[in-house]
């Protein structure tokens, strides 16, 4: 009818004057639709090491540093990996007697004396009772059971695998049994820590 098409004009009139308003303001135009609405933050990060990974590595005996394979903090290393040699007379002495008691027991195992060969048997247990108590490697006392010879320089490996997180020694230091020695941290998972402003946590979701 022509009230409708006088409406319709009148419609489109205004709202070609409504554009124009909105074009001479500068007011940015688009067309509707649905999507997501989301908003960039920044802020400042650091990543840290799960701290129940981390690994504290301790001398077992008392002696020397003598030479450090890893040195340098963040260095990455693999399990087993040598970290470093000590030097430790008093160890070398507890094998030495070790080995002395295995001879003997194996020269006096046949002994018809009456005490003789248990006696020597019971030095050989305490021989070895003594390097357990001052913390030897059972892998060490497996070898001088099988004859190996006695040691004054030992390996130090990695427990597990990671990075250098601490070094506490140098070469050349005197280090007691349970002395820390390095501090390992794991390589997964890694935690971030973001510093996000109080302002902006609501835009924040996990």
């Amino acid at each position: 009818t022509r009230r409708a098409v006088l409406l319709a004009g009148l419609a489109l009139c205004a709202g070609a004057a409504a554009q124009q308003r909105t074009q001479a303001f500068g007011v940015p135009t688009a067309v509707a639709q649905y999507r997501e609405l989301s908003q960039t933050l920044e802020a400042t990060a650091t990543a840290a090491a799960d701290e129940a990974r981390l690994t504290t590595v301790t001398a077992h005996f008392d002696g020397w540093v003598e030479s450090m394979a890893v040195s340098t903090t963040f260095q990455e290393v693999a399990k087993g990996e040598v970290l470093c040699t000590l030097y430790s007379p008093a160890i070398h002495a507890a094998e030495q007697e070790y080995a002395f008691a295995r001879r003997n027991q194996q020269a006096l195992s046949r002994s018809t004396v009456s005490g003789v060969a248990a006696g020597a048997a019971a030095l050989l247990r305490d021989a070895r009772q003594r390097l357990a108590q001052q913390q030897v490697p059972a892998e060490e006392i497996a070898r001088l059971e099988k004859g190996g010879e006695p040691r004054q320089r030992f390996v130090l490996r990695a427990p597990e695998s990671g990075y250098v997180r601490e070094r506490q020694v140098l070469p050349g230091a005197y280090v007691t049994a349970g002395t820390r020695l390095y501090t390992l941290g794991g390589l997964q998972p890694i935690w971030v820590n973001v510093a996000v402003p109080e302002s902006q946590l609501g835009h924040v979701h996990t």
